[in-house]
């Protein structure tokens, strides 16, 4: 097949959507018997324009003209089954857009009690694996997953329940009406596999209680972004909270500073003290803020557009003199809730924005630093995001950035900024959508943690902003493919921090050399692949389980364990590789040596060899002839003895033990890069030995239903202890073909490929998964997953372009690939 290593960027190709081209898609205006696009709507099975329950009427929803009017009885789907059969045109704009809005309301009526909403909103095509071709896309069955996390609503929705639109009805009601928007995109790339020639959307209502069982219902549509809006430059700024009396939400008259859209709780009044419902502590030991408090006497900083108002924090500084040695001695706040998924919605992510910025001002009378640093200071102020890829962890916008020292005695309001940038790996690419902002200083940062007592923080006009249009332009990702090598694929780091193991881990946890099943005991395992520089890590351990050491889902585990031994190889320059045998005893959370330079002043003995090796590439053993003896043979080499001067070896590495195989990166330059393993065996231990030779592997790892964790095909090795997952994949023999990676950021862009390279892809590309039906195994094969700093996919045979475009078919000769953000085709 051949390789084509052009990236098509944006929709430069011929027939191409452009972002912002079109707002928005109407599919149904319901503006009488004269408006076409009441055409393919029915209710219940029967024409909208020829159904005893419909009706066309100057209804009273602001904003339109007339409306549809559905009665008839109230139950669940009565009304309204109102569903739409899409015409091949349809078919396309929905495919082109990725967010459906419509307008739903009810009128007034004598009912006194009961509910009207809308439960389902289902799309219907050949395949969609739910009933007889059709899924709930948005499932009153699953609000929270569904309605609560890819929709949005404006007007009347204060009944709603975890985003799905609702109305309680109770005596006198006015009429109540709302417009809900949700993200589609993940139904897309299904209806594209599934090759379905019709596709229907079907929204299910639902009343009961005695309420009026009539609906209205106005403009439903498609569109580029929420609410019908199109694609556009990113805004100059996102209002995170310019503390506003009337807090977070649709009353806040100055910038809309929404909280929670999807919660149900998008109202925060601060002049009412509900500001501790949005902010609160996220951690804090010793040192803590004591106290929310929405400011009344603080106005903004000058220049600034926000009024009235801003956040004090009440802390209590507590050095380590009072709080105890080891102890930390800092604050970190949080902005509450894990639904602000108005980032997600209005895409606040690294690469929209520039920087995080907010204005602070210390109290006069608060605790200060007196000590002998360049100035006195109020203290290291942090500004932090949650990213969408730290889960419960956050990501520091502040290292090293002195402005948030602010020295003693300016009591003026200072101006922050902490940058966000494109380029850095943790907040790039898929995990690019920040969650929400945190706010903290550290007493650690000085000597004993030298603040003390009380001190008063103010904080204002919360933004995020990007730069004037066209200072700043985000190169498009640039795309390659290589042939791939049958054998273990290990990739470093998680892009979460450089010093995170990906690792194979044994299940079986008798793999001690003490008491061993022979007179010798062999750990062995063979590299295929090694990158020359930047993968500072790649090692052998033996861990001794111990009480209260977790070892699985456990990265750390062998910083933890208080024993340990390593044979750890790093890069020593030209090819060369040092290698390491080292140990510890009594040490919980601590590293090995790593070095003659490290080794700890409580464990002189660490190191029990180093040795110096022409290269990486080959076979490596390592051999234990008594408890304390053995040797290390490394490629092309000659066995090198070792001594471990532990008199209580026995004891110290006796089973349990799980034996570890991997690396880690210890430097950003290291993220993203791989290795490729032969095989890994274990010989003579307690229950025998173990082997695997992934150079003749058929499957990759597969979920072990028995344990819970991804397993190699011998069940002898499990990732249970890797930061990443995916990152530890098994390269098929006869079976995957290719590796494409590509650069990020990529949001948008589609993998696809063809046998023709002058065909649109728009009309004739397809991604990959298409040859398969979908069925691929686990990311990366299917559905591209970040390594590092870039996006990769395998794509194995089933996945590769045919003869004929057809499933199943003989391989083309030629097959090109290339990223777009044109919307792949539902067929060659």
């Amino acid at each position: 097949m051949k390789i084509l290593r052009k990236i098509v960027t944006m929709a430069a190709l011929l027939g191409g959507v452009t972002a912002g081209v079109q707002a928005q898609v109407l599919i149904g205006g319901f503006q009488g018997l004269s408006d076409p696009t009441d055409y393919g709507w029915t209710e219940n099975g029967t024409s909208i324009t020829n159904n005893l329950n419909c009706s066309f009427a100057a209804a009273g929803v602001p904003g339109f003209a007339d409306s549809l009017v559905i009665g008839g009885a109230g139950t669940f789907g009565n009304p309204s089954s109102l569903q739409i059969s899409l015409s091949a045109a349809q078919i396309q704009q929905f495919l082109n857009n990725s967010w459906l809005t419509f307008t739903f309301s009810i009128p007034t009526s004598a009912a006194t009690g009961g509910y009207n909403q809308i439960y389902n909103v289902q799309f219907q095509f050949s395949g969609a694996g739910y009933g007889s071709g059709s899924t709930n896309w948005m499932s009153g069955g699953n609000a929270a997953g569904t309605w609560g996390t890819l929709s949005m609503a404006e007007g009347s929705t204060n009944s709603n329940q975890n985003g799905e639109p609702n109305y309680y009805l109770y005596s006198g009601y006015p009429m109540m009406s709302q417009t809900v928007t949700f993200n589609y995109t993940g139904s897309t790339n299904a209806f594209i596999t599934s090759g379905s020639g019709y596709l229907n959307i079907l929204f299910q209502g639902n009343t009961g209680n005695g309420s009026v069982a009539t609906q209205i219902w106005n403009s439903v549509v498609f569109s580029q972004g929420p609410f019908g809006a199109a694609l556009e430059a990113p805004p100059g700024e996102f209002v995170v909270d310019d503390f506003n009396a009337n807090g977070v939400g649709p009353e806040n008259p100055t910038n809309d500073d929404y909280y929670s859209l999807a919660s149900g709780d998008s109202t925060n009044i601060y002049s009412q003290g509900q500001i501790t419902n949005v902010y609160g502590n996220w951690y804090s030991q010793a040192s803590g803020v004591t106290n929310f408090v929405w400011n009344t006497n603080q106005l903004t900083a000058p220049g600034v557009k926000g009024v009235n108002g801003s956040l004090e924090l009440d802390i209590n500084w507590e050095n380590q003199a009072t709080a105890g040695a080891g102890v930390d001695s800092q604050w970190l706040i949080w902005e509450q809730g894990p639904n602000n998924n108005e980032y997600n919605m209005l895409g606040v992510s690294s690469l929209t924005y520039t920087s995080l910025e907010m204005d602070v001002k210390w109290d006069p009378s608060s605790a200060s630093y007196l000590g002998a640093q360049t100035y006195s200071n109020y203290g290291p102020l942090r500004i932090g995001i949650r990213d969408s890829s730290y889960g419960s962890d956050w990501q520091n916008l502040t290292t090293g950035t002195t402005i948030t020292n602010i020295p003693l005695g300016n009591t003026n309001w200072v101006h922050l900024i902490a940058p966000l940038s494109a380029a850095n790996p943790n907040l790039n690419g898929s995990s690019a959508t920040i969650q929400g902002i945190l706010i903290g200083a550290d007493n650690t940062s000085y000597a004993n943690g030298q603040f003390n007592g009380p001190g008063t923080l103010y904080v204002d006009n919360i933004v995020f902003k990007s730069p004037t249009a066209g200072a700043v332009k985000i190169p498009p990702p640039t795309l390659s493919i290589q042939p791939v090598t049958p054998g273990l694929r290990v990739y470093a780091g998680s892009v979460v921090n450089t010093y995170d193991r990906d690792v194979l881990t044994t299940v079986d946890q008798n793999q001690s050399w003490i008491g061993g099943a022979g007179t010798t005991v062999t750990y062995a395992f063979s590299l295929l692949s090694y990158p020359n520089n930047n993968i500072d890590q790649t090692m052998l351990e033996l861990i001794p389980v111990t009480s209260g050491n977790a070892t699985v889902n456990n990265e750390y585990v062998d910083y933890g364990a208080p024993n340990g031994l390593w044979l750890v190889l790093a890069p020593f320059g030209g090819g060369q590789v040092t290698a390491t045998v080292e140990w510890k005893t009594n040490l919980a959370s601590a590293n090995p040596a790593n070095g003659p330079a490290n080794i700890p002043a409580s464990n002189p003995n660490a190191i029990a060899l180093l040795i110096t090796n022409s290269t990486a590439i080959g076979t490596w053993l390592l051999t234990f002839n008594s408890a304390t003896t053995g040797t290390l043979t490394p490629p092309g080499g000659t066995a090198h003895s070792f001594t471990i001067t532990d008199p209580t070896a026995v004891t110290d590495f006796a089973n349990p033990v799980i034996a570890q195989f991997g690396l880690q990166p210890n430097s950003s330059a290291g993220e993203g890069l791989y290795e490729t393993w032969g095989y890994i065996g274990v010989t003579n231990v307690l229950d025998g030995k173990e082997y695997e030779d992934f150079t003749h592997e058929s499957s990759d790892l597969n979920l072990n239903e028995v344990t819970g964790y991804q397993t190699t095909p011998s069940g002898f090795f499990q990732n249970v202890n890797s930061a990443n997952v995916g990152g530890t994949i098994i390269i098929r023999t006869n079976a995957d073909l290719y590796m494409v990676s590509w650069t990020t950021p990529a949001v948008g862009y589609n993998l696809v490929e063809d046998t023709n390279l002058l065909l649109v892809p728009a009309s004739h590309w397809v991604t990959p998964d298409y040859y398969s039906s979908g069925n691929d195994d686990i990311a990366p094969r299917g559905t591209a997953e970040l390594e590092g700093p870039n996006e990769v996919e395998v794509i194995p045979a089933d996945n590769a372009a045919t003869v004929n475009g057809q499933l199943g078919g003989p391989l083309a000769p030629d097959a090109y690939f290339i990223l777009t953000t044109n919307t792949p085709a539902s067929a060659p």
